[in-house]
């Protein structure tokens, strides 16, 4: 296992530990960031930072986020990228809370 693989393993395991999230959600390489903005099991605090991410499939993946916290989705709703709006208008009315 090469340190690529390993970066989106741990980017996407439910197992790894907030610190190490929140290193890789500043990963120079997209598409850790990536792997790590889908994890559900992804802390609300470190997803606010990915939802300003540069990169639109980043912040796509924030939006469809299942544990995205209303409040980013209210942020993502106003997102330059068309699909990003419509994911987190989606994911923000079908919340239960």
């Amino acid at each position: 296992m090469n340190i690529l693989e390993f970066k989106l393993f741990l980017a996407q395991s439910e197992f790894t530990p907030k610190e190490i999230l929140e290193l890789l959600a500043k990963d120079e390489l997209s598409v850790i960031r990536l792997y790590v903005a889908g994890n559900p099991k992804t802390p609300k605090e470190i997803l606010e930072i990915l939802a300003k991410d540069t990169k639109s499939h980043v912040r796509f993946l924030v939006s469809v986020n299942t544990n995205a916290p209303k409040k980013i989705l209210k942020i993502l709703m106003k997102d330059n990228t068309t699909y990003v709006r419509e994911f987190a208008k989606s994911n923000f009315f079908n919340k239960k809370f």
